[in-house]
């Protein structure tokens, strides 16, 4: 919608409005707000699509406020806040929403004391999921727990109290002086007492901590699920409203802006004809109302109330200023009498200027429409699927009178872990447990602690020690040139072989080795499509095969079960009792036996480590001194000569197969590959052709079998119903199959004799040219020979000289 005005009493109004049949221009400014209003009401005549929209809209504006909040709060870590509020509603009853507004609360209030970031998102988390652990426990709202929680920051003691939380300054005293914080709340910072009251209400609250989860299968905790996915799914679809509906609302404010702008004209219209100036007229007052209306819009419904609203109470003010109520339409003017338009006038009463222009409606269905229609088939589609979940749930459900045992059952087990954990006596042993694994867990990990500033200075002495010698410096210096160079060789080799590579794989470009390609995808997506086809079909039968028997005999089996239950419960009231008195007796013989034993063990075996440590330091580490001494002197006269003649005796040893490969193997190699060659070719395309057609013998005898076979089956068959004469039938399945047995036994002779033929012509013709290349080889033999002996004679000289 556009508006616009260009100089005094001239006024141009487009107007770009849903509706049909409306195409002529408007022929006055009360007529023009009317048609606004109706039109701007008449695209939101569905009232299940706008309730549903506007409750959408409100979700997911409300997520996207706390997602602002997360972001600037958990500036490094709001990733890791997503993906735990996304997983809230499983793990605490809380909506995305919720998590991230009580986790961003909190964590701007622990930020505010002074804590880190990570800190932070340690302390809201935990906090957020204890609030939705507190309203499953304790059956209150997630908005009453979460307000109560927040007394861990704002130190209030009366909100925690319906939860059974004294919180005086005497109670934290004590609890702080009793867990390590070492002093009273007189002589904490603010940040401490945080973290005071923080561990506080969580040990206060241990019963509560993951209660949610423990009954999350719960009737109520399931329905609230379900509610809070429903939120989920909501808060999606606001957000994409919202991305669909924005440019609607700027086009909203857009014509309420512009009408503020014809308010402003018409207004320095009316002084330029009357002489007066006009101070805090009705038009302002509507103007300003329209700006409002438009910036107070939080939804797409309440925006076309508010434009609607805004329009209808413009016209009124402007009909009250004067006694105008249509602007005449004028006759077309050029550009150029744009500036004197406004000067001139008639006796007829009409107002003289360049015309006013309406612009065009836009017919037909708009983007509007199609989403009113599009809404409205979702919501009978889910209405459709309320009701049928509903029903199957009823039938599923059946007999609900469970609950009421499962009730009952619940409370007992309540009453009787309430008497265990009340005990003074376990209250008192908890506590000495708790002392004892303090002070264990501390001397661990200073034991710990103590080992790895050992192992780190050993290892770092050690490593001083070793860098601080010119000759190990020299030495590493020398290893990373002489490392770099051959890693600069490896290169240049890895280059050529990968450039010798590519040369021999681009003959998988051809059209052969693409269609070899296009042959393998037809194997195997034939097998994939046929096998998931069968497996499908056969799944489905199978799944019938094994459930209808079950549904079948379902009251049978019940009283089957019911009959078994007593019989079974008296054997296990009988093994119970047994357990019981066998771990008394098992637990008394630790006590008066083998705990004696294993005192007197450790004992004896720490008095043996004594005594074989103190010969050890008296007698063997004398000696392991001595014996290091004369260490050093095998190593450096004995042991590094020996190892010098030995890498002497290798490379001799290395020369020789040298020269055996270049003078004798190598050359050999080459007279017999260009003798055997072509023999092997002709070779192999004999074997090859008569495998082959083996196989294909084989391939036609399976066939003939398999035929046979199911003859044969047709035939049982006819004879089980009837059909069919046992005995003639029998004979002629008979004779046909020791017909093509015969068939292909004597296939299989004729193929074995041609390839005994061709075997011993192509052996013939290898052995001819061998013989004729024989005296090339033995030439070349006779000389190799030579060669060798000349090597090793110089080899074994060297040898005797060392």
């Amino acid at each position: 919608m556009v508006l616009a005005a260009e100089s005094v009493g001239q006024i141009g109004l487009d107007l770009v409005l849903n509706k049909k049949g409306f195409d002529k221009e408007l022929c006055g400014l009360q007529k023009a707000a009317n048609k606004v209003g109706k039109t701007l009401a008449a695209a939101f005549t569905a009232k299940a699509v706008i309730g549903f929209g506007k409750e959408c809209l409100e979700l997911g504006s409300d997520l996207a406020e706390v997602q602002n909040v997360v972001d600037v709060t958990f500036k490094t870590m709001s990733g890791r806040m997503d993906q735990w509020a996304k997983s809230a509603a499983e793990n605490f009853g809380l909506s995305e929403t919720m998590a991230k507004q009580y986790a961003g609360t909190f964590g701007s209030m622990a930020e505010a004391f002074g804590f880190t970031e990570a800190k932070a998102y340690e302390m809201s988390t935990t906090l957020t999921g204890l609030a939705g652990d507190v309203a499953s426990f304790y059956n209150l709202s997630q908005d009453t727990a979460y307000t109560k929680l927040k007394s861990v920051f704002s130190g209030e003691t009366e909100t925690l109290k319906d939860l059974g939380i004294v919180m005086t300054q005497t109670s934290l005293d004590a609890y702080a002086m009793g867990n390590g914080f070492g002093k009273i709340t007189s002589q904490m910072t603010e940040a401490e007492k945080v973290s005071l009251r923080y561990a506080f209400v969580q040990d206060q609250l241990a019963n509560a901590t993951g209660d949610f989860a423990r009954t999350s299968d719960s009737w109520a905790n399931q329905i609230r699920i379900l509610n809070l996915r429903f939120d989920s799914l909501k808060a999606t679809i606001g957000q994409g409203l919202i991305n669909l509906f924005t440019p609607v609302i700027r086009v909203v404010n857009t014509v309420i802006g512009k009408l503020g702008t014809l308010a402003n004209a018409f207004k320095s219209f009316t002084e330029l004809i009357t002489g007066k100036k006009s101070g805090d007229s009705a038009m302002n007052a509507a103007a300003e109302e329209a700006g409002q209306a438009a910036e107070s819009v939080s939804g797409v419904a309440d925006a076309a109330d508010g434009a609607t609203a805004a329009v209808n109470k413009t016209a009124k003010a402007i009909r009250s200023l004067q006694g105008f109520d249509v602007m005449e339409k004028l006759p077309d003017a050029s550009p150029t009498d744009a500036g004197n338009a406004g000067g001139s006038g008639s006796s007829g009463g009409s107002v003289a200027g360049d015309p006013v222009d309406f612009g065009s409606l836009a017919e037909g269905d708009t983007v509007l429409d199609e989403v009113d229609g599009k809404f409205r088939k979702i919501i009978d589609r889910f209405k459709e699927l309320q009701e049928k979940f509903s029903e199957g749930f009823t039938v599923g459900l059946g007999d609900t009178s469970v609950f009421a045992s499962i009730e009952k059952s619940l409370q007992t087990i309540g009453d009787g872990l309430k008497s265990i954990f009340d005990s003074e006596d376990v209250k008192t042993a908890a506590s000495r447990y708790a002392d004892s694994l303090a002070t264990t867990l501390g001397t661990i990990a200073g034991s710990m602690a103590s080992v790895g500033a050992t192992i780190a200075d050993n290892l770092l002495g050690g490593l001083a020690g070793y860098l601080s010698k010119p000759e190990n410096i020299k030495r590493i210096q020398d290893y990373i040139v002489g490392m770099f160079d051959v890693a600069a060789r490896v290169n240049e080799k890895f280059a050529e072989l990968s450039a010798a590579v590519a040369d021999v794989f681009s003959v998988f470009r051809s059209d052969d080795a693409k269609g070899i390609t296009e042959d393998i995808i037809k194997i195997f997506s034939d097998a994939f499509m046929g096998v998931t086809t069968l497996a499908g079909r056969f799944g489905a039968d199978a799944v019938a095969a094994l459930s209808d028997p079950f549904i079948n005999n379902k009251d049978k089996i019940k009283k089957a079960v019911e009959n078994t239950l007593k019989p079974v419960r008296e054997v296990l009231d009988t093994i119970s009792d047994a357990f019981r008195a066998m771990v008394d007796r098992t637990l008394g013989l630790y006590d008066e036996h083998v705990a004696p034993f294993i005192k007197n063990l450790s004992d004896g075996i720490s008095e043996i480590i004594g005594v074989l440590l103190d010969g050890y330091n008296k007698h063997v580490s004398p000696v392991l001194d001595k014996l290091a001494k004369k260490f050093d002197e095998t190593m450096i006269k004995y042991l590094l000569p020996a190892f010098e003649s030995v890498c002497d005796a290798v490379g001799s040893f290395v020369d020789l197969l040298d020269a055996l490969w270049k003078n004798i193997v190598v050359p050999l190699a080459k007279v017999i590959a260009e003798t055997l060659g072509p023999a092997f070719a002709a070779l192999a395309d004999i074997v090859g052709g008569a495998i082959l057609d083996n196989f294909n013998l084989l391939f036609k005898a399976v066939k003939t079998v398999f035929d046979i076979v199911g003859a044969v089956f047709d035939t049982i068959t006819k004879i089980i119903n009837g059909d069919l004469d046992f005995k003639a039938t029998f004979k002629a399945v008979k004779d046909k199959a020791f017909d093509a047995v015969v068939d292909v036994w004597n296939g299989i002779n004729d193929k074995a004799a041609e390839l005994t033929t061709k075997l011993r012509d192509a052996a013939g013709s290898a052995l001819t040219k061998v013989r004729d290349k024989w005296e090339d080889i033995k030439s070349k033999t006779s000389e190799l020979t030579a060669k060798l002996a000349d090597k090793a004679g110089s080899t074994l000289a060297k040898l005797h000289d060392k």
